[in-house]
C-alpha cells in the first residue's frame, strides 16, 4: 500500500502537465505588478505601518513573486514525468474551476460598499463553507468567528480604512458610528 508521502510524513506532491506553464506565467504577471508597485502605491507620512495604503499591495505582490518563483522551481525538481500526463481538456477543465473562486472573490469586493465589510465577510464567508461542502453546525460557527476576527483585526487593531457600507447609513447615529469605526 502506497502512503503517497515522504520520510518525514509530508504529502508529495504530484505535477500535472500545465504546473510548468501556469508556475511561468504566474511569475511573469507577478513581476509585472511588481515592477508597477512603486507607482502605483503610495507611502504617506504619518501614518503608521500596517495603515499605510502601499503596505498590504506591496506584501501581496512581493509575496506573489516568491510563491511563484517557488512554484517554478519546484516544476523542475519534479523527477516523474510519467505524473505529468493528463488529458488537455482535464488540464483546462482544472484551470476553469478555479476561475469560480475569482468570481466569488469580485461578488465580495462588489457588494462590500453596499453591505458593510463585516456583514459582506459574515455571506461569503458562509456561503463558501457551504460552496466547499461542509454542513456541519461548527463549521458554520468557525466561518462566521473567522469572518468576525479577521474584520475586527483589520479595521480595530490594524486600523485599515475600509468604507462603511451604504446599509450602514440606516443604524442610529450611535451605533452607525461604531459601525464605521470598528466594523
Amino acid at each position: 500500500m502506497s502512503d503517497n508521502s515522504d520520510s518525514v510524513g509530508l504529502p508529495q506532491i504530484q505535477r500535472r502537465t500545465g504546473d510548468t506553464v501556469f508556475g511561468a506565467i504566474c511569475l511573469l504577471g507577478s513581476l509585472v505588478l511588481f515592477s508597477q508597485m512603486w507607482s502605483q502605491t503610495a507611502w504617506v507620512n504619518g501614518q503608521g505601518f500596517a495603515a499605510q495604503p502601499g503596505f498590504w499591495p506591496r506584501l501581496a505582490v512581493s509575496g506573489m513573486v516568491l510563491f511563484s518563483a517557488i512554484n517554478l522551481a519546484m516544476s523542475f525538481r519534479d523527477p516523474s514525468s510519467e505524473e505529468r500526463l493528463i488529458s488537455l481538456g482535464e488540464e483546462i477543465s482544472l484551470w476553469l474551476r478555479s476561475i469560480e473562486f475569482a468570481l466569488w472573490f469580485m461578488a465580495y469586493v462588489l457588494i462590500t460598499p453596499y453591505v458593510g465589510y463585516l456583514p459582506a465577510s459574515l455571506i461569503f464567508t458562509v456561503a463558501l463553507t457551504a460552496r466547499c461542502g461542509y454542513r456541519s453546525p461548527q463549521a458554520f460557527v468557525a466561518a462566521a468567528l473567522t469572518a468576525l476576527a479577521t474584520v475586527v483585526l483589520f479595521k480595530s487593531f490594524l486600523q485599515v480604512r475600509i468604507p462603511g457600507g451604504a446599509l450602514y447609513e440606516s443604524l442610529p447615529a450611535a451605533i452607525r458610528n461604531f459601525f464605521i469605526l470598528y466594523l
